[in-house]
């Protein structure tokens, strides 16, 4: 734990490789019920502004959130409490994205018995062109106990 009681720290982040394949896009927009034909259809999607299929944004900021999830809770019990997201440009079926994500600040919440953690998110193409950019607020610290 650092001085603060909290075992994170600011300007510590997680990096990470996401693959959006082709079946992927269809099957998650299929899941989550987005039925926009440029997540599911080659030729609608071929002849649009984009030229091939895309992610939906609910695939993109699940894949984000999750990476976010997983790398908190490796060291200590979290949950998410804010996230927003700028969608800056489409993600092509078929991409390798960076995923990143950085703590930018922690502040004590006695009332919730642990820290707040602000993040910043970017995914990206591996050479800087941003797909989407993200914030979120986490807390993370021991979970309140069970009474029954």
């Amino acid at each position: 734990m650092t001085g603060n009681g909290c075992v994170f720290q600011v300007g510590e982040g997680m990096s990470t490789i996401l693959s959006f394949d082709e079946g992927s896009v269809r099957d998650i927009a299929t899941l989550i019920g987005d039925t926009n034909p440029l997540h599911h259809d080659a030729a609608v999607a071929k002849a649009s502004r984009f030229g091939h299929l895309i992610a939906s944004g609910g695939h993109c900021a699940a894949m984000m959130l999750g990476g976010l999830a997983g790398w908190l809770t490796e060291r200590d019990a979290a949950v998410g409490l804010d996230f927003a997201f700028w969608f800056r440009k489409a993600v092509p079926a078929g991409c390798r994205a960076r995923l990143t994500w950085r703590i930018v600040a922690i502040q004590p919440k006695d009332s919730l018995k642990g820290h707040l953690l602000t993040l910043e998110g970017v995914l990206d193409d591996g050479e800087g062109d941003r797909f989407i950019t993200a914030s979120s607020t986490a807390l993370a610290g021991p979970p309140p106990a069970v009474t029954r």
